[in-house]
């Protein structure tokens, strides 16, 4: 049989489908490239004109006027961030930032800017190019080699942002011919700010309350996807992550911390890994450390595949995630300027040597390979023996539904794939992105996207089937109860229990269904058999009252199984720590999805919605008699599940909850 391989469309190393550079009237292209033999010319005459007239040149650290580093001096101030002018005393805004590059790309051609995305609420992604004599086309950047930085994906953590702000500063005006020369050879991107919307709230996760750095496999997120469209589309030769410890504490007593780590996720490759490893330990330790600063390897040693370090490594970049700590605001800044110019003086030293061993990973990847795949583990951390695929299969085998759910991740990872039969499409494990292939599609995968029918023989290819399709989704429909207007027979009648058996009665006398659980642990759930099985999307929005407990209540979806293998998605209120949480039942087993702050108190009333819209799933909570929040306050992603009923549930022993109504929609109806 032919090579799984064969007549198989590998995309091309380019910007695809919807990710392009957007050159708009208010965010336009701020340097037009069109001859670089011209700019040449003019670079080179300039500099001339102005070692002959003396004109004093250079810009500091600081944006402050010097001499002897830079072509052009910095009048007012222009280059200094919100950082630099406050001395240390607040972060650099939003249009602080975008005003100093405005004034960096007003004065070197070396530096251009553009909008290659939007976060959820609409604000722009930038991407910033940077290369000598001038900076690089946007249809260049795939035919060049580019080393890629990215800061504020945590939006509460400014450091790696005023650092790479710093960076732009110094290579659009440096006169420094190590860093002359190697720009004009690599270009350097930058996305200054990944995560705007979580930026602007100083919040950690964006606006939908997802955590964007353990995204990058999933692609739930825009600002995710915006990313790894830049890292297939550019194709770096290192990635580096810019982090700090969230809103950290002015101390200037305390010298400031770098902490780093390289890809640690065991399918990544090694050498890969090594280089990335060699990076920190050797030439970014000793710039820091030479500098009066501290240095350690990052003690998080996990082997997430969506934490943005582990992605680039499965896809064969070198890369890091940096971390800052203590000190002061500015001092961590500067320690994060210091970290990338040591990243570009490694790359100076070994960009050769890294260029080979992308390529070699790479084909080792698309060659027939008996290595086993990890689902756990690190390289500190052996991984459980049910966590390795000794043998890993030959490829995946998905319907024409799965296909349509991992378009971004065939798009923006470049999966090999093609169509076997109408409907079914073969992804092979035998090409260049094999490390992540199996996180997207085998059931085993924490967070798999498809669980694809794996295919072991390719001998077999023709007579496999992929998973069933899902049934259609349910015809739009509302249901609403009020239990005031109910009696005790209908309660019986109308509604069952899957799970475990437990006391639920009305009281006529407060209009109130109400659930008393006794000491006997298990997860109780009433369902209610008048909406049946909702297929797709479904929204349900109750009133309820929690007397006692950590846990007040639990409104569910799509619950099937029985005792002890339960599955649903479902919303909470915990009086401990104060959240609103998203959870998860899938065959028994527990996931919290998503978390918010929220302090619901026993003994009050409120109401809670929770809706599912594809795979997306989003909830809120107010007082009873407030007014409904205009915004969804916990909202994650997740596709385990696409049917089931719906259902008030409850497992805290010797806790009471009281519902008076619950009102539902099916079919792409909103509750009424």
């Amino acid at each position: 049989m032919a090579s799984p391989t064969e007549s198989v469309r590998f995309p091309r190393r380019q910007p695809l489908g919807s990710f392009r550079f957007e050159f708009t009237n208010d965010i336009t292209e701020r340097v037009r490239m069109t001859n670089h033999r011209w700019l040449r010319c003019v670079a080179i005459a300039l500099s001339w004109l102005l070692l002959l007239v003396g004109v004093p040149s250079a810009v500091s650290q600081d944006g402050s006027s010097t001499s002897g580093q830079t072509r052009t001096s910095d009048a007012g101030g222009a280059y200094r961030t919100g950082l630099e002018r406050s001395d240390g005393e607040r972060t650099t805004t939003a249009d602080e930032a975008i005003a100093v590059l405005d004034a960096i790309v007003a004065d070197s051609p070396r530096a251009a800017y553009a909008k290659i995305g939007e976060s959820e609420l609409g604000d722009p992604i930038h991407l910033v190019r940077i290369g000598h004599p001038a900076a690089p086309q946007a249809d260049a950047i795939p035919s060049g080699r580019n080393v890629l930085f990215i800061a504020a994906q945590h939006g509460n953590e400014p450091a790696g942002r005023e650092g790479v702000l710093r960076l732009i500063r110094e290579l659009a005006f440096t006169d420094d011919a190590e860093l002359v020369n190697q720009l004009s050879e690599v270009n350097v991107l930058v996305i200054p700010t990944a995560n705007p919307d979580g930026f602007a709230a100083d919040r950690r996760r964006n606006e939908s309350n997802i955590d964007t750095n353990r995204d990058h496999v999933t692609l739930q997120t825009v600002e995710a996807r915006v990313m790894a469209s830049v890292i297939q589309m550019a194709q770096p030769e290192i990635v580096v992550d810019a982090h700090e410890s969230g809103n950290p504490p002015h101390k200037p007593e305390q010298t400031a911390r770098l902490e780093a780590l390289w890809p640690s996720n065991l399918n990544a490759d090694e050498a890969i890994r090594s280089l990335s490893r060699e990076m920190i330990e050797g030439t970014i330790f000793s710039a820091v450390r030479e500098a009066g600063y501290e240095a350690k390897v990052w003690g998080g040693r996990g082997g997430h595949e969506g934490v943005l370090r582990n992605t680039v490594g499965l896809r064969h970049h070198p890369g890091m995630v940096i971390e800052s700590f203590r000190a002061t605001a500015a001092d961590r800044a500067d320690l994060q300027h210091r970290t990338m110019r040591a990243v570009l003086k490694f790359h100076r030293q070994r960009g050769d040597d890294i260029v080979s061993a992308i390529e070699a990973a790479r084909q080792r990847s698309s060659a027939r390979d008996d290595r086993p795949y990890y689902f756990g583990g690190t390289e500190r951390e052996a991984p459980k023996r049910d966590e390795i695929d000794e043998e890993p299969p030959a490829g995946y085998l998905i319907n024409a539904v799965q296909m349509e759910a991992v378009a971004s991740q065939i798009e923006r990872f470049g999966l090999a794939h093609r169509e076997v039969r109408p409907g079914v499409h073969f992804v092979p494990m035998s090409q260049p992105m094999r490390p992540v292939i199996p996180m997207i599609f085998d059931e085993r995968a924490p967070r798999s996207v498809a669980k694809a029918t794996r295919v072991d023989d390719l001998d077999r290819l023709d007579r496999l089937d992929p998973p069933p399709l899902p049934p259609p989704p349910s015809s739009p429909a509302r249901y609403p109860i009020d239990f005031a207007e109910v009696s005790e027979g209908e309660i019986g009648n109308g509604w069952s229990e899957p799970w475990s058996e437990s006391e639920w009665k009305l009281d006529s006398d407060a209009g109130t269904l109400r659930h008393r659980l006794d000491e006997s642990k298990g997860r109780r759930v009433l369902v209610w058999d008048r909406v049946g099985t909702a297929i797709g999307d479904v929204e349900v929005h109750a009133a309820v009252r929690g007397d006692a407990g950590n846990t007040l209540f639990q409104l569910a979806i799509h619950v099937s199984g029985e005792a002890g293998r339960e599955n649903a998605y479902y919303v909470d209120a915990r009086v401990e720590d104060g959240t609103l949480r998203i959870n998860r039942y899938d065959e028994g087993r527990f996931s919290t999805l998503r978390t918010t702050k929220f302090p619901a108190s026993p003994g009050e009333w409120y109401q809670v919605r929770l809706r599912r819209e594809g795979d997306r799933l989003m909830a809120r909570i107010w007082a009873d008699g407030e007014a409904e929040p205009d915004r969804w306050m916990v909202t994650t992603r997740d596709a385990a599940h696409r049917s089931g009923r719906i259902g008030l549930a409850g497992f805290q022993p010797g806790s009471t909850n009281e519902w008076r109504f619950v009102r539902v929609g099916v079919g792409g109806e909103p509750a009424p």
